[in-house]
This record gives structure tokens, C-alpha cells and sequence, in this order.
């Protein structure tokens, strides 16, 4: 087996295992590997693809800036290897997007966004229907533009994040391994529109766009935890529209589901005491609240 193949190879098992150190070992030999792929190579484009795709999870990891720069770096000389027409420009395209906007969460520089939304757009246009990567190019440009929503407030960034993922729905029939997460980003945006404009169909789409998401996430699954705050959030806001307290219960019980030690869990004992204190003041039980609180407030705290 050649080494581009065993670098190949590492890296899938990194992604099958999330283990770390195969992660690095898989990084030091797609390090060896492009210095033996120099300009003119006919596995350089393969070989910066692949380091590159290796250090992006590293960044993600350790969180070193100076591996993010790398990362972006190998994607735009594989960038420049793939002209207009080439088989493979369409990923080389959504490479550099991805980084680019991991770098604007990172450092709040708009070029950033910008750049990624320019990148993916131009990705978009290169993957028919039938592409491969079309629902995940859909993904991303609906992602990059709800961020640039959120910064600037242009609801038809939000119209279009809205019409993005709603294509990227209709790819992902019940079976796809990406309809949760297509599920998740609709429902998330069509929270966001109601929440800027108040149209109660909006929230209602979004809390059915939310159960459908947590039906398809095993009680083991990491993303589950994300998509019963989400939809506890959903359930909050009608019981505040609508004043049907069976949704403040329900929201209560949802925030209550996050297991210890998952990153969202603080987030989740700080908006169950949100929802405790609302019981609170909609019942006057400061009985129940008192203890409630004190217990659901201090891991949070200690966390």
C-alpha cells in the first residue's frame, strides 16, 4: 500500500473513531506525503486536499488559530490546481469556504463570511441536482447566510437561509443521513423569522420540524441533547404566545433530558431555571421554584 493511500486511510479512521492521536498520526504522514508531491505532481491536488482535511478537525480540537491559517492556506493552493471545469472544483471551492467561516466564528472578521459566501455560491452552481454534494453545499451557503442575518439583520438573508434548506430538505427523504440535520437548520430558521416578525405559523413549522429531527436521533447520539433544547426553546416561546401551560411543562421536562457532561447541559440548566421561574411567576409556587433552582443552578455554575 502506497502512502498516499495509508494517509488516506488514517484519516477514515479518525472519522469513523473520533480517536485523536490517529488523527495526528494520519496528519505527520500527509505531511510526508506532499513533500513528495511537488508542483507539477499528479497527487499534489490530492495531497493538499487531504492534509488540509486533516488539520481542519485538528484546529477543531486543540483550537490553534495557527492551524486554522494552515488549513485554509492548503485548501487555496488546491484551489488554484482546480480551474474552471475541473472535475473536482466544485470541493475544492467548499473547502476553503468551510474555513473561512470557522475563521469568522473564531475572529468576527465580515470578509471572512463574505468570502465563504461568495466560495459556496460558486460551489452551489457547480452541483446539479444529481451532485453528490449538493445538499451539503445547500447546507452551508443556508448556514453562512442565517450568520450574515444575525449580524446584519437583512431579513432576506433569512428568506433565503429559509429557501435554502427547505431545498435541501426535499434531497433528504426519510432514510438520508443528513435530513436531521436538514430538519434542524429549517426549523432553527423558521424560528429565528418568527421571532423578528411574530408569524405564529413560522414557530408552529418549527416545533414540527423539531420533533421530526429528535425522532431520528437515537437517545445515545450526540446531537439529540441539541435538538431537545431547540425544541424546548420552540415549546417556551408558544407557551408565551399562546398561554397554554402544558408547553411551559413540556419545555421543562425537554431541558431536563440533557445528560452530564454534554457541552449543551449548562445551557440547558440555565434556560430549565429560565422556564422554573416562569412557572414561578405564572403560579406564585415559590415552594417548588426555590429548590428547583438552587439544585439546577449550581452545577451550572460549578460547571
Amino acid at each position: 500500500m502506497g502512502p498516499l493511500k495509508c494517509a488516506e486511510d488514517l484519516y477514515q479512521r479518525y472519522k469513523s473513531g473520533g480517536v485523536i492521536c490517529v488523527l495526528e498520526e494520519a496528519i505527520l504522514l500527509n505531511q510526508q506525503v506532499l513533500e513528495i508531491c511537488p508542483v507539477g505532481h499528479t497527487n499534489r491536488l490530492s495531497s493538499l486536499n487531504n492534509l488540509a482535511g486533516c488539520i481542519k478537525p485538528w484546529y477543531e480540537s486543540q483550537g490553534l488559530s495557527a492551524d486554522l491559517e494552515e488549513a485554509i492556506a492548503l485548501n487555496q493552493q488546491a484551489l488554484e490546481l482546480c480551474s474552471v471545469g475541473h472535475l473536482h472544483r466544485s470541493s475544492s471551492l467548499n473547502s476553503p469556504a468551510n474555513c473561512m467561516q470557522s475563521r469568522y466564528e473564531s475572529q468576527g472578521v465580515l470578509a471572512d463570511l463574505m468570502g465563504a459566501i461568495s466560495l459556496n455560491q460558486q460551489a452551489l452552481e457547480l452541483c446539479p441536482v444529481s451532485h453528490p454534494s449538493r445538499v451539503s453545499s445547500l447546507n452551508s451557503l443556508a448556514n453562512y447566510k442565517k450568520c450574515r442575518y444575525e449580524l446584519q439583520g437583512v431579513l432576506e438573508d433569512l428568506g433565503e437561509a429559509i429557501s435554502l434548506n427547505q431545498c435541501a430538505l426535499k434531497f433528504c427523504p426519510v432514510g438520508h443521513p443528513d435530513r436531521s440535520m436538514s430538519l434542524n437548520n429549517l426549523a432553527d430558521c423558521k424560528k429565528c423569522r418568527y421571532e423578528s416578525q411574530g408569524v405564529f405559523s413560522d414557530l408552529e413549522e418549527a416545533i414540527s420540524l423539531n420533533l421530526q429531527a429528535l425522532e431520528l436521533f437515537p437517545v445515545s447520539c450526540p446531537h439529540r441533547s441539541l435538538s431537545l433544547s431547540n425544541l424546548a426553546n420552540c415549546m417556551k416561546c408558544r407557551f408565551e404566545s399562546q398561554g397554554v401551560f402544558g408547553d411551559l411543562q413540556e419545555a421543562i421536562s425537554l431541558n431536563k433530558l440533557c445528560p452530564v457532561g454534554h457541552p449543551y447541559r449548562p445551557s440547558s440548566l440555565t434556560n430549565l431555571s429560565k422556564c422554573m421561574q416562569t412557572k414561578y411567576e405564572e403560579q406564585g409556587a415559590w415552594r417548588l421554584l426555590f429548590p428547583s433552582l438552587i439544585k439546577h443552578w449550581t452545577p451550572a455554575l460549578l460547571a
